[in-house]
């Protein structure tokens, strides 16, 4: 059940992923924000997005442990660094 799950966060990341390369050179703009923290704040969410699912499959060490889920931490660190360093 939680492979399951762990499959689909993944489907999620590389959601979260086609976003980000999509989208990195012209940040979507947020509402009454001005440009520069738009683009923080959407970074932000966007890594809010991939951040809170992590954390809770990081209590369930055995799902992180098969070749697929590798994988996933591998590209989820890849993008959360990228996030970050959009930020800055």
């Amino acid at each position: 059940k939680h492979l399951i799950i762990f499959h689909n966060y993944g489907q999620d990341l590389e959601a979260s992923k086609a976003v980000y390369e999509k989208n990195k050179t012209a940040a979507p703009w947020m509402r009454n924000y001005p440009p520069v923290a738009g683009n923080i704040m959407w970074a932000r969410q966007l890594l809010r997005r991939i951040e809170e699912p992590m954390q809770g499959f990081q209590d369930h060490s055995g799902i992180l442990d098969s070749k697929e889920s590798k994988k996933i931490v591998k590209t989820y660190n890849k993008y959360g660094r990228a996030f970050i360093e959009f930020e800055t």
